[in-house]
């Protein structure tokens, strides 16, 4: 498994055990890819392993080269910096998806894309559509997650991504009260 990188991923206290706690009983069951490769990178960035989320996002970009550079992007981001992650997240703009999605999931992805480029009118556009109509609660819930993961990559303009941030959870946060209600 290997020893962490040096920096600690975006999370910390119960959301980072139950990543290592996943990694751990994978390696344990000789299971090297829980829930695909990209749920296997995404536990790797969550307990910072850098490096390792690196390779295992180079391995899925052979199958699924959109998800891949995706991926891919956030390992870089986390371990280098935006800056050295922006061709990255330019690379994954301009690949076609590799797998059947869906028009809104294609949108949802292109945000989290806008905002690791820190395409600030870009991923306002996309915003504004994503969040006007219904919407299930996985998938804002999803992108408010992953604007989180971006929070953390050094070099973000963290104060312009915050106030998109804040607009996602405040969105995720009423289709949750919604529901409590009924």
């Amino acid at each position: 498994m290997g020893a962490p990188d040096a920096r600690p991923g975006p999370s910390a206290g119960r959301p980072r055990r139950n990543a290592e706690a996943a990694l751990t009983a994978a390696a344990a069951h000789g299971l090297g890819e829980p829930q695909g490769l990209e749920g296997w990178a995404r536990a790797q960035r969550r307990t910072g392993r850098w490096a390792l989320a690196r390779r295992t996002a180079e391995r899925m970009r052979t199958a699924d080269a959109a998800g891949g550079s995706f991926c891919l992007a956030f390992a870089v981001g986390g371990r280098e910096g935006a800056q050295a992650a922006r061709p990255v997240w330019r690379e994954a703009a301009r690949l076609p998806a590799g797998r059947e999605l869906t028009a809104d999931a294609s949108d949802f992805l292109h945000a989290v894309i806008a905002a690791g480029l820190e395409d600030w009118p870009g991923l306002d556009a996309r915003l504004t559509g994503l969040l006007s109509g219904p919407r299930e609660w996985i998938d804002v819930a999803w992108l408010a997650d992953l604007l989180e993961q971006l929070l953390h990559t050094p070099g973000t303009d963290a104060a312009r991504l915050t106030a998109r941030g804040e607009r996602v959870r405040e969105a995720r946060d009423g289709i949750r009260a919604r529901y409590s209600h009924q």
